[in-house]
């Protein structure tokens, strides 16, 4: 299921002379009763563009699908990844979550975390994402 964003947002926050920047992204879907959306990791691209990576709500349960949003360098949303800045994936009917992500030398994008049950008990698989630029 891919939910169409109503708004995303971003700011840089700081940013250290070796460009180490701490900012500040949320984004919302016209869903927005059925959850949230987290952000767990970011990354940069080589054209300053940020890449954000975590998990989107689905239902009103513990279903969570992988999440990854793209903002320009200004910190708005670039609408020219997936739908309107944002991309989520589902690996199955299990909680999907993204904790890592990381951009290619030739720009892909690589999301990390497992497919599985949320419950503490419940089995949960290693899983990898690549999107294109």
């Amino acid at each position: 299921m891919k939910l169409s964003i109503a708004s995303i947002s971003a700011r840089v926050v700081r940013c250290t002379p070796r460009r180490i920047c701490f900012w500040v992204s949320s984004w919302q879907d016209d869903h927005s009763h059925r959850g949230k959306d987290i952000s767990q990791s970011i990354a940069f691209q080589a054209d300053g563009k940020i890449v954000a990576a975590g998990y989107s709500a689905v239902s009103l349960g513990p279903d969570f699908d992988f999440a990854v949003a793209r903002y320009n360098a200004n910190g708005s949303q670039d609408t020219t990844f997936g739908s309107s800045g944002k991309v989520t994936t589902s690996f199955g009917t299990d909680d999907d979550r993204a904790f890592a992500v990381a951009v290619q030398a030739d720009g892909k994008i690589v999301a990390a975390g497992y497919s599985g049950s949320s419950s503490a008990a419940g089995t949960r698989n290693f899983v990898l994402a690549r999107y294109l630029p």
